[in-house]
This record gives structure tokens, sequence and C-alpha cells, in this order.
């Protein structure tokens, strides 16, 4: 750890206190700065010993601006209530932002009373390395990328020179990639427990917009009326993870579907004379205010319908592969599912990989039609 030490200096009315380091190149003591208050001179050392460990003294030296002394808790914070002004005019998901918020939790617990600036790269790799033995690549990438953005936010607000995460990389999440999708049958088995379920008017446009359009639980929950055009029968879906619009064809069952649900919330409305709503969500209430979740119909539904192992995600698993079987090209997937990295596509190999397997079996039975001289 480098060495900094705080000289009291007596002045004829008042004593000061001068901040000294010592330099790591050459082993002399250097000077950095004065403080009339013995409290803001032990805030620079503290904010130094960061300067020092993950700048250098270059660092050090260039350092102009005054600082600001912050623990990591405190910029956590400030982190939190962003995010949830992001929640309010709904930039993320409800759930993202609770995903946040746990792992500030779990941070705040190994960092929070620590100098913001104490924090070393080091330490940090070393954090991340014990997640990763004792949870899984995945709770240590959500854990880095939080840890990431609080770092941001401190070299924002001028509590560090530089991130201490600089170098630090996400760990491969392959070996936890979700392959589970839904056969057609299991499809309609879903749609089936919808008609018996309190939730049978809304929940089969849910899961058609899943299975039928590749929609995300946000597309859903955040799609207009206005986005859907029954004239043309195509919708248009925004995902807000990384800001890409499209606009898609709906399927017969589907357009069925919504035509259904928006019948049955003017009936509804009419008959408990609901005059006052804003007609503006798909998904939403009688008086028009939207849905933050749809966790638990989907839960029982799944359950009604016997379906095991299945997140509400994997009904983009499903509309995917079942592109694929039904003769689309990775391409082809790419663009109607909305990733803008291919990497993202690669997942659904597995299902091209049989495909190419069953075409070179049809090519040997055609051969073997065909008589053989050799």
């Amino acid at each position: 750890m480098a060495t900094i030490t705080i000289e009291t200096r007596h002045g004829k009315t008042r004593k000061t206190y001068a901040v000294r380091y010592k330099c790591p190149a050459t082993g002399k003591s250097k000077y950095y700065k004065s403080f009339r208050k013995k409290g803001d001179a032990q805030k620079a050392r503290e904010y130094l010993y960061g300067l020092l460990e993950n700048g250098g003294v270059a660092e050090v030296e260039k350092q102009k601006k005054p600082f600001v002394s912050k623990k990591f808790a405190e910029v956590a914070d400030i982190c939190a209530e962003n995010w949830q002004e992001q929640m309010v005019t709904r930039e993320i998901a409800k759930s993202t932002y609770e995903g946040f918020c746990y792992n500030i939790k779990r941070l705040k617990e190994d960092f929070g009373k620590q100098f913001i600036a104490q924090i070393t790269n080091k330490e940090l790799k070393e954090y991340f390395k014990n997640i990763l033995v004792s949870t899984s690549a995945i709770t240590a990438n959500r854990r880095m990328y939080v840890l990431k953005k609080i770092f941001e936010k401190a070299q924002a607000i001028n509590a560090i020179p530089s991130s201490p995460m600089e170098g630090i990389r996400f760990y491969s999440e392959k070996a936890h990639e979700r392959n589970r999708y839904l056969t057609p049958e299991e499809v309609n088995a879903l749609l089936h427990a919808c008609q018996k379920s309190r939730s049978k008017h809304y929940m089969p446009v849910v899961i058609l917009l899943g299975t039928d359009m590749g929609a995300s639980r946000q597309e859903i929950l955040d799609l207009k009326w206005k986005d859907v055009d029954f004239k043309k029968r195509r919708i248009r879906l925004y995902r807000t993870k990384n800001q890409y619009q499209r606009t898609r064809p709906m399927s017969q069952r589907l357009y069925a579907a919504l035509k259904h649900w928006k019948k049955h919330l003017a009936e509804s409305r009419r008959r408990k004379k609901i005059t006052d709503y804003i007609n503006d969500r798909v998904i939403c209430h009688l008086d028009g205010t939207p849905f933050s979740e749809f966790r638990n119909a989907w839960q029982r539904i799944r359950k009604m319908a016997h379906i095991h192992d299945c997140h509400f995600h994997d009904l983009r698993h499903t509309f995917c592969t079942n592109l694929l079987e039904a003769g689309m090209t990775m391409k082809d997937i790419q663009e109607c599912i909305g990733h803008r990295d291919p990497r993202m596509t690669d997942r659904y190999t597995h299902v091209a990989s049989s495909r190419v397997e069953l075409a070179f079996g049809a090519l040997e039975k055609y051969y073997a039609e065909v008589q053989n001289d050799f």
C-alpha cells in the first residue's frame, strides 16, 4: 500500500495539515496539498490511496480539480436513485430495476464502508473470481455490470480519477444459456389452459406475442394500441434494451386474440360505465393503467398446462427455434427477433445442425434409390 502521511503545521493563528506521499518510483517524499481541517486532510489521504493504487503517480500530478470524497455506499445510492427515475419513466423495466437494487444491496455489504477511491483493480479481480467459483458466471456478470456503472458515476462526480474496473471483462455465459423451447403442441396446451384461467382474455395475447412475434416481456408491457395496425395486420415493437424498433406481420391467431381483447375491454368498460380511462397500453386494466407484470398469471397457466422448466423468456427461444424448423436461416432469425449482435442468435445452431443432418440423410436416401454401379 502507498505511504501517505499528514503533517501538522503550526502557524501564528491556526494549524494546517499537509498531505505528503512517497513516490513509488523514486522513494522520495512529495507534497500533495494542505488543508485547514484535519478531517479534510484525512479524506485527501484516502483519496490519494485510490489515486496511487489505481492510476499511479502521473494521476496524482495531473489531478487539478478538487476531489469529492465519497464512500462506496454513497455513490451506489446515487445510482439507485437514477435507476428508479428511469423505471418511473419506463426507460428500464421494473424487473431490471429490481435486479440492479438486489446487486447494489450485495455490493454495499461487501464495499459499502470503504471510500470508493480505495478500491483497487486487484481487489476487484479477486472479488469476481470468488463470485464465479461460489455461484456462476451469470451472477458475477450481473454484479460486474452494476459495479461498472457505479464507478462510472464516481468518475463523473470526481470521486475517483479512473475506474479500477478497467481490464476486467465479463465472463462467458455459454455454459448457462437456456435452450428450452416449446413445441407447437405445448404452445396449444398453454392457449387451452388460458381459457380456464381468470386471465383468459389477455393472456393469449401475451403468450402469442412471445411465440409468434418473439416479443420480450418489456416489449409486451410497453406495447400501445397505436403500434397495432389491424388493417395491415402488422405490429411495431420497440426494444429498450438495444434501442431497436421492428415492424412485423402478426399471425392469424394473434390477430384474433388482439381483436377479442380489445372488444372485451370495450364491453367491460361500457358494462361498468367506465368512461374516464387511458386508451393507450394494450395490456392494461380497465381504467387504462398499464400492467407492471403478468408473472403470476403466467405461472398459473404454465402449471395448468403441465409445462415444466419453462421461463416466459423461453417463448422468444420458441419463436426463433420454430422459425428454423420452418426453414428460415440464421440471418432471417436475427432480423426477425431484433438481435443486433449475431452472437445472440448463435445459440440456435444446435437446431440448424439437426436440420443439416436431416438434409444429408435425405441425400443419402436419394442416392440409395439410384442404381449404384460401384
